[in-house]
């Protein structure tokens, strides 16, 4: 069930409930990473909670985090797991697609096969 997107072509900052205490964001560094990191009930940042674990599913591998330990990067060309205790709770998946804008009058329709 999709529940959003998140866009690395703005600003905004996504919030995901973990649970009653934990809420991860998702926030745009620049056109290609962003970050996924915690916070608490009072929104005040956490450290990785030893819990969770994201996971590249592009390439199955885990991420590690910096040495810092508080976010996890995360591109625009992969798509990502994130699980609690092993259980998956959220996924992030690239769609890869492009939208269509005509540039003349000469198209006149697009045609799905």
């Amino acid at each position: 069930m999709y529940k959003g997107s998140f866009s690395f072509k703005n600003d905004k900052i996504n919030s995901i409930e973990i649970d009653q205490k934990t809420n991860a964001k998702i926030e745009r560094k620049d056109d290609d990473t962003a970050e996924l990191y915690f916070v608490n009930d009072k929104n005040f940042r956490i450290p990785i909670p030893a819990d969770i674990i994201l996971q590249n599913t592009t390439d199955n591998e885990d991420q590690v985090p910096p040495s810092s330990a508080d976010k996890f990067h995360v591109t625009w060309h992969s798509n990502y797991t994130l699980y609690k205790k092993g259980h998956a709770i959220f996924h992030l998946e690239n769609q890869k697609q492009h939208a269509i804008r005509l540039a003349a009058t000469i198209i006149r329709r697009v045609i799905r096969k």
